[in-house]
């Protein structure tokens, strides 16, 4: 009876180590390639209207209810690795999380944001949430949007505006209703 070198239970073992390595590495990047397909692609541009901004303003030393001028607001999701601002800083140390699927359920990005009468922009930390099933619930912006892209748009007071002393002459919040480009 001649005997192949190599083979035994050794090489055995071994290709069955190899196999389930193969197995589980590809199902990891499957897994992967899944969550990275059903998120929101860099580069998305939402356009959201406002179809009402109410707030308080400071006239003449008295604050008064005002009903502020609607602005239609442009974002844009950008890569955060290649911000300019300080966007990346912000959510470098934030933890991604997934669903037991595999599918994203909160993700730190970052979005490009002007108002339509504005040529300058500003890059901000945002959290996209999802649902298990992989459909974007919101994205939350923060400092003071948060959005579905073929949905609602919410407007709130930036916190900085309250920050280190500062007295805001106004602020507002607002309503609106957003769509993809």
């Amino acid at each position: 009876m001649s005997r192949t070198r190599g083979a035994g239970p050794y090489k055995s073992s071994c290709l069955g180590t190899i196999v389930i390595f193969c197995c589980v590495s590809l199902s990891q990047a499957l897994s992967n390639n899944a969550s990275a397909q059903s998120q929101l692609p860099i580069g998305t541009v939402v356009v959201c209207n406002e179809k009402v901004s109410a707030g308080v303003a400071l006239e003449e030393n008295t604050w008064s209810s005002y009903q502020f001028s609607k602005k239609t607001m442009i974002f844009k999701k950008v890569d955060g690795d290649k911000t300019r601002d300080s966007c990346h800083f912000l959510n470098k140390d934030q933890e991604d999380y997934f669903h037991d699927n595999g599918k994203p359920h909160i993700l730190h990005v970052c979005y490009s944001v002007r108002n339509i009468e504005s040529d300058r922009s500003s890059e901000q930390p945002c959290q996209e949430q999802y649902g298990e099933d992989g459909t974007l619930f919101i994205v939350h912006c923060q400092r003071g949007f948060s959005f579905n892209p073929e949905g609602a748009f919410y407007g709130w007071p930036n916190p900085a505006i309250f920050e280190g002393g500062m007295k805001p002459e106004s602020y507002n919040v607002s309503h609106g209703n957003c769509s993809k480009m």
